[in-house]
């Protein structure tokens, strides 16, 4: 976590004192499924965590079995699919890397 990380949960009880035991979350907002998957006021959410989850889920079973020291990479690249599509993630790649370093030469 990012120093100033906002933490977005549900109401598990493990969560409760987050802010005691992760000194780079600067505020915790909950979501209490039983009354709403969506806060109505804060917007707080955990949809997208949870989609995210299952996504790498996925991956580490069509993995088998994944090195701890590879787990991150993983994570990486299950983040990187989301974030920049599913499709056509070498031509994603290269138009990002376009973007950044458009005057330089190899």
């Amino acid at each position: 976590l990012q120093p100033g990380s906002v933490f977005h949960s549900d109401d598990w009880g493990a969560y409760r004192n987050i802010t005691a035991h992760a000194p780079n979350v600067s505020s915790h907002r909950v979501v209490v499924h039983k009354d709403y998957f969506v806060d109505p006021v804060t917007g707080v959410n955990t949809q997208e965590i949870e989609s995210t989850w299952a996504r790498v889920k996925r991956m580490v079973k069509s993995k088998k079995r994944i090195p701890t020291a590879d787990l991150q990479s993983h994570l990486d690249e299950v983040m990187w699919r989301q974030w920049r599509g599913e499709k056509c993630p070498f031509d994603n790649m290269v138009l990002l890397i376009s973007r950044y370093y458009r005057n330089t030469t190899i």
